[in-house]
């Protein structure tokens, strides 16, 4: 079925509302000064940004982040092998300023560098997380299959829609997918892996909402 979902980037926006300071408009200069491409784009990320920003001070740090790791159900690792938690790890890789915490600007740099990342060198952890945020447009910890299928396309084009771990990856999730479900079908297209080889890891993230997601090596995030 993935392989006939008709792809429409507009339609997800959804009927989420944006609010507070989020609720300001934004001229074409503004978002594509930021890199983004439409206007729905800067939306879907403020609402991302916004799930993450839970104080509202127009920035999130590693304890924001590991709120919001805990709303999609993912246990994220306490201490890694750097000796600090997983969701400190991500902020570091992120924060080119070195303060502690992503702002808005600093949040938007980081996912266009991703969105055009054509190298696979990119750390891509929060960005994974961002792709989820926007599809969980009633915070229920789940994407639809087509919301799924949309993110597929637009990373890895239409071959990735008819490709068996994508099948397969709907087929068990019966329609609704979770954070944990999510990164397993993106590692395997981020990493070449064969699909029949994942097969026991998608049927484990399918029976337990929440396993810890691999650290892979901690690049910076390059200028």
């Amino acid at each position: 079925r993935a392989t006939q979902v008709l792809l429409k980037t507009e339609s997800s926006a959804g009927d989420e509302k944006l609010t507070g300071a989020y609720a300001s408009g934004v001229t074409k200069e503004e978002w594509e000064a930021l890199g983004l491409e439409k206007r729905v784009e800067w939306e879907n990320l403020r609402r991302a940004f916004e799930k993450l920003d839970r104080h509202k001070r127009n920035y999130f740090d590693k304890d924001d982040l590991a709120a919001a790791f805990k709303r999609v159900g993912y246990r994220y690792e306490i201490r890694t092998e750097y000796g600090i938690s997983e969701a400190e790890d991500i902020i570091w890789e992120m924060d080119e300023d070195d303060n502690g915490f992503l702002d808005w600007e600093v949040f938007v740099t980081g996912y266009v560098r991703c969105r055009d990342d054509k190298t696979g060198r990119e750390p891509k952890r929060l960005y994974n997380l961002i792709e989820f945020l926007i599809c969980d447009k009633d915070n229920s910890g789940t994407m639809s299959e087509d919301e799924c299928a949309e993110v597929l396309f637009n990373r890895f084009g239409k071959a990735a829609l008819a490709a068996d771990a994508s099948q397969k990856l709907f087929q068990e999730t019966a329609g609704e997918i979770n954070f944990q479900e999510f990164l397993t079908i993106m590692d395997i297209f981020q990493t070449g892996k064969d699909a029949a080889a994942l097969e026991e890891k998608l049927l484990a993230a399918k029976a337990s909402r929440g396993k810890k997601m691999s650290s892979p090596p901690r690049p910076r995030a390059s200028a």
